[in-house]
């Protein structure tokens, strides 16, 4: 289904400006706070829980559920005037055909619309009822209601299983972590965050923030962190590929390349007093980019803890276990692949003396994956689409204050279960690895590799194999001297 993200901003703020009209500022339910320590809330939403010591919590149900129907028709209209020959002359009647015959199927549309704006699009539907006061879980069923609404009554194209997908699921998934985000920036500020910290969480979260000017605090300020660990490391600098195996493409990859990266560690393992009772209260993030001869490849990933406990145990090993959710969107030069998965694994901290630890997260799990060559050949059309067995091991090596040694692997088995044109099967590999140098306060350096590898058997298109190896050198800044290294007590 085509969706032209690039103008959601422009009608974010008309949707949800509009919803304040309808006169949404009702009274809303009230969660009572508990009188002794213990996690509690009315009812079976046990995400929602609060502590004594916090405010008490307040939803809106119908916030959300006016503010996702403006904004899809206030979209719809838009792409309807500037695509005038795509399907978005939609009506009552075309809707409710999809709903009552709809053939679900798995379309071939752009990529990136496909993989990156579906999923922004689902953090709208999310952030509209997380900012009104619902839990993740609630969020998550506005996200995949908003997402049927629209394949069934925002386009006449029939209705796709993978966009459903990207923006029910994978738009909570992304926009958990935006919210939280969101959040973060605002607690810093104190009780009067200044002006770049509204104008910060508003490219973060818009929906979450618009929201809050309308409401104010009515339905919490943001959300109540509980302190989590945070540890932010971003990197910018020159790479070169090395190794460039590009069959099937009708580009050339460039041998010298700029690239940058941010990576967020939220509510890491070890501290003793931090809990994980909601959903993402420990989640990781890796965004980044890489410009080859003007052109730019993006990555996106997020993991997070959905269910889990803590290990309990007071010696050197601490961490946390259970489900994960993740997306992930990567285009390494040559070829993309996106997933929408769930994993079960642990992320764990085993010290090793008073300045060195060894940090890691091993995951394996199921998702719904898609891949294909960037700039395929007039006769390789390769865009695969199918469920994949996925597994991932990360591991950072702190050795003291000053060096770090990263090392990540992931692999991904796209199968041809609900597969979509160009069925067969791909096994994607990835590693990377980063020794970083810190020098004086954040400021640091580093040298890393990269590898990625796909590996392609098809029905009826010729096999294929695709690789690149990078190699950088980067300045790097971290946001903690320690190197993300976590404490019992938080110092």
């Amino acid at each position: 289904m085509a969706i032209h993200f690039k103008t959601h901003f422009l009608f974010l703020s008309l949707s949800v400006i509009g919803s304040n009209a309808f006169g949404l500022d009702a009274s809303p339910q009230t969660v009572v706070p508990p009188t002794h320590d213990t996690a509690t809330n009315i009812g079976p939403t046990t995400p929602s829980r609060v502590y004594s010591y916090e405010k008490p919590t307040f939803k809106n149900y119908l916030i959300p559920a006016i503010e996702i129907p403006i904004f899809q028709f206030t979209l719809n209209q838009a792409d309807r005037l500037l695509y005038p020959h795509q399907g978005y002359d939609v009506t009552f009647a075309s809707g409710w055909d999809h709903v009552a015959h709809g053939k679900w199927v798995v379309d071939q549309d752009d990529f990136t619309i496909n993989q990156i704006g579906h999923p922004y699009q689902g953090t709208v539907y999310f952030t509209a009822a997380r900012s009104s006061g619902l839990n993740f879980w609630e969020s998550w069923i506005y996200s995949n209601a908003g997402s049927y609404l629209w394949e069934t009554y925002g386009e006449r194209s029939d209705p796709s299983i993978n966009d459903q997908v990207a923006s029910g699921t994978a738009g909570a998934l992304l926009g958990e972590p935006l919210y939280r985000l969101c959040s973060l920036i605002m607690d810093g500020g104190g009780t009067d965050p200044g002006f770049l910290r509204y104008v910060a969480a508003t490219l973060v979260s818009p929906v979450t923030m618009i929201n809050r000017f309308m409401f104010g605090e009515k339905y919490g300020p943001t959300l109540e962190s509980r302190d989590p660990e945070f540890f932010m490391r971003i990197d910018g600098g020159w790479a070169q590929n090395t190794l460039i195996q590009e069959p099937h493409s009708a580009r050339q990859s460039a041998t010298d390349v700029v690239m940058g990266k941010l990576s967020l560690d939220y509510g890491s393992p070890g501290r003793a007093t931090y809990r994980y009772q909601r959903p993402f209260d420990y989640f990781h993030m890796d965004l980044g980019g890489i410009d080859s001869n003007g052109r730019i490849f993006d990555d996106l990933s997020v993991r997070g803890l959905l269910f889990g406990a803590k290990f309990e145990n007071d010696g050197p090993l601490q961490g946390i276990w259970g489900l994960y959710g993740h997306f992930d969107y990567e285009s390494p030069q040559i070829f993309r692949f996106s997933t929408t998965a769930v994993s079960f694994g642990t992320t764990s901290q085993l010290s090793m003396g008073k300045q060195m630890a060894l940090q890691g997260t091993a995951l394996a799990g199921l998702g719904y994956a898609s891949a294909g060559t960037i700039t395929p050949n007039n006769d390789q059309n390769d865009f695969h689409y199918g469920l994949t067995p996925q597994g991932l091991l990360s591991l950072r090596w702190l050795l003291g204050t000053r060096l770090s040694l990263d090392a990540s692997g992931r692999t991904f088995y796209i199968t041809d279960h609900y597969a979509s044109r160009a069925p067969g099967k791909e096994k994607i590999d990835r590693l990377d690895t980063s020794l970083l140098l810190r020098l004086f306060g954040g400021h640091s350096i580093s040298v890393g590799y990269g590898y990625v590898q796909r590996v392609a058997h098809y029905d009826a298109l010729p096999s294929l194999s695709q690789r690149i190896g990078t190699v950088s050198v980067m300045y790097s800044y971290v946001s903690d001297m320690h190197l993300g290294r976590v404490t019992p007590d938080g110092k």
